[in-house]
């Protein structure tokens, strides 16, 4: 049997992700659905991000992105890969 070096298959795996355009991106990652359907995902504000914005900022978030779906309401929601927390050993 082979002995596996697993810190050196993982992070050559992880490379190959990073090397991605963004259109094999979009082909690998499936679409969240329609921009239609994001906005309404967001308006949930399950995000954490949503929580460090004043009323205001939320506001004016929502009704440009608002804008941006009703001239397309059936678009392909934007992929946006997840970030993925990598550690190394020294």
């Amino acid at each position: 049997m082979r002995r596996i070096d697993y810190d050196t298959e993982q992070h050559q795996d992880y490379a190959r992700g990073r090397a991605l355009s963004e259109q094999q991106m979009q082909a690998w990652i499936p679409s969240a659905g329609t921009r239609e359907d994001m906005l309404e995902r967001l308006r949930l504000r399950t995000h954490s991000f949503c929580g460090q914005l004043s009323p205001e900022e939320l506001e004016t978030g929502f009704r440009s992105l608002e804008q941006a779906v009703a001239a397309d309401p059936g678009a392909p929601a934007p992929v946006f890969p997840q970030p993925l927390l990598t550690l190394e050993r020294p």
